[in-house]
């Protein structure tokens, strides 16, 4: 059952609460009377009311004052406060108006005035409570579902690299091993075949043997080194940024520092994709010469940076492309960022270039 509602008459004369007391009367309300505004104030610490009845005209503290401090206040902003005053002057009830009032009642009172503004009022805050209790509601759905994809973004993520690692191993042991045989059954013609007619062939056969060992190798490599599993993300980071500048052509430098110990696994790999797919990004788009990728441990935080001097981006450009979801390499970044508990930003100007940017809490070391 619910509890009726509470009406906090806020007067320094205890006669005019008589009279509202008496006008109320019989009506499913609870009033509670205080002599001043101080003392309103002060109980608006342990007291909820649904309404407020606020004479204007107080020593202390009038009642504008204690109006404009209920209204400031996180537990008062939103209870409706009816003032009750004397004054009849346009630019007096302005006044109230201004200082969070929501409506006035004329002195002398009223009987049938104050009960229809405080029903209205009343029924406002309810309305109001029970939109509160939608929006928490709403709130906590909307977390609960955001834990849940961010949840099955990790499991995606994870079954992703996991197939990444096995196709990596299946060509390299499968098909590398497979092409590798080819080869030097192909050497073994070679050596055999003494016409002249057929050496050309074979000859063409071996170097189409050697191109589709070093793709093979490549694709596997791209899909998933082994290094960043066995040796970490600096020694990965250190061979894929050397050997992007030689497919590349772009002067590409590595600084990092000593990391106090090993990353765990999936911000390693959220790393390197980064820094993958920044790479991919300049080499198609950026029009860049020189790329710095920088790696810095300080205050339990990793941070991540790859900066270009290319050819840069308007920023509006990215956040309509992003809303489009037509960026999806610069959305999965961001994505594998979060994920890992991180924050990532992209900064660019037009004709400046363009810097990514990666900060990571660590767990501090036990």
């Amino acid at each position: 059952m619910m509890e009726p509602a509470l009406i906090l008459v806020v007067d320094d004369d205890p006669t005019n609460f008589e009279v509202i007391e008496a006008f109320l009367d019989g009506q499913d309300y609870r009033l509670h009377y205080i002599n001043s505004g101080e003392a309103a104030i002060a109980a608006l610490e342990h007291l909820a009311p649904d309404l407020i009845l606020l004479d204007v005209m107080m020593p202390g503290l009038d009642g504008l004052e204690v109006c404009r401090r209920i209204k400031a206040m996180p537990t008062g902003a939103t209870i409706p406060i009816i003032m009750v005053t004397a004054l009849s002057e346009k630019r007096d009830l302005a006044r109230c108006f201004s200082a969070g009032a929501n409506d006035f009642i004329s002195k002398p009172i009223n009987s049938i005035e104050l009960l229809a503004r405080a029903r209205s009022m009343l029924l406002l805050r309810e309305q109001h409570k029970q939109l509160q209790g939608f929006n928490a509601r709403l709130e906590a759905t909307v977390q609960m579902r955001t834990a849940q994809l961010q949840a099955l973004s990790i499991k995606l993520l994870e079954a992703q690299e996991t197939e990444r690692r096995f196709l990596a191993h299946e060509l390299h042991d499968e098909v590398g091993q497979a092409l590798t045989a080819i080869k030097i059954n192909l050497h073994r013609l070679e050596r055999w075949v003494t016409s002249t007619q057929a050496s050309e062939p074979l000859e063409d056969c071996l170097a189409l043997v050697d191109d589709a060992l070093q793709q093979v190798r490549n694709i596997s490599l791209d899909l998933r080194p082994s290094m960043l599993d066995d040796l970490g993300l600096v020694p990965t980071l250190r061979w894929y940024i050397n050997r992007h500048a030689k497919r590349t052509g772009l002067r590409e430098t590595l600084t990092c520092e000593a990391l106090a110990q090993r990353l765990p696994t999936a911000t390693e790999t959220a790393c390197f994709r980064i820094v993958q797919e920044a790479l991919t990004n300049i080499a198609r788009h950026a029009q860049a010469q020189i790329v710095s990728v920088t790696l810095v441990q300080a205050n339990h935080t990793l941070h991540l940076t790859i900066q270009d001097d290319g050819v840069g981006f308007d920023q509006n450009h990215l956040s309509r492309a992003k809303a489009k979801g037509t960026s999806l390499g610069i959305l999965g970044m961001e994505e594998r960022g979060t994920l890992i508990g991180g924050q990532l930003s992209i900064s660019s100007t037009p004709g400046q270039g363009t810097r990514i940017a990666l900060q990571v809490p660590l767990a501090a070391p036990v």
